[in-house]
């Protein structure tokens, strides 16, 4: 399989992604977007991630009306979309598109790296008809997000072994901590390459 095939059947891949996802992207609104949204609209117009909506007695939400005590990276998104677009619905789901987009490809190169071009392909298109990327590449959520920043450091931590450059391990370890700024279940990835870097510069 030459290399312009195999990104012709990415290309595939990506449009079978997206002829699931598109269709119908503006409707069923859930509370958890609104919940996501509600602070990217403040770090817009205040310059702070709060929750100054959804107030109750508990110290919980007496914390988030002044400070958003999670991982901001999908604040960070949804307030970048508002700002390119415009406070939508469908504006704020783009970006969550883009990461399935991304996980797509960085599965795909990953596969070929680890194992050969037809896994690659075929890890790629298992991506595209996973249920939970359908899932939250409609939503406003973080879970998008992490794989594809946890793919991209794994890629990135072979390059460096390859190469034998540190700079490529310190990019797979940047990779890592920006995975950790979308969702804390990137801890195994981030913990996994520190220690394949203590292993291999031991």
């Amino acid at each position: 399989m030459t290399s312009k095939q195999q990104w012709y059947f990415i290309g595939a891949a990506c449009a079978l992604f997206l002829a699931q996802t598109l269709p119908h992207l503006y409707h069923r609104w859930v509370e958890d977007e609104s919940w996501l949204c509600v602070p990217a609209k403040t770090l817009r117009e205040e310059g702070r991630i709060r929750v100054p909506v959804f107030a109750g007695t508990g110290f919980k939400q007496e914390i988030q009306q002044e400070v958003w005590p999670y991982p901001p990276g999908c604040i960070w998104m949804s307030s970048l979309a508002f700002r390119v677009g415009g406070m939508d619905a469908m504006v704020a789901r783009v970006p969550s598109v883009l990461a399935g987009l991304g996980v797509i490809i960085a599965t795909f190169l990953l596969g070929r790296k680890l194992v050969s071009p037809s896994a690659g392909v075929t890890a790629a298109f298992l991506a595209a008809c996973d249920n939970l990327l359908f899932l939250t590449a409609r939503t406003v959520r973080p879970e998008i997000y992490m794989p594809m920043f946890v793919a991209l450091t794994l890629l990135l931590w072979l390059k460096s072994k390859a190469t034998s450059s540190v700079l490529w391990a310190g990019l797979s370890g940047l990779t890592a901590g920006v995975a950790l700024m979308f969702h804390h279940n990137a801890v195994p990835a981030f913990v996994a390459v520190g220690a394949f870097a203590l292993w291999e510069f031991r």
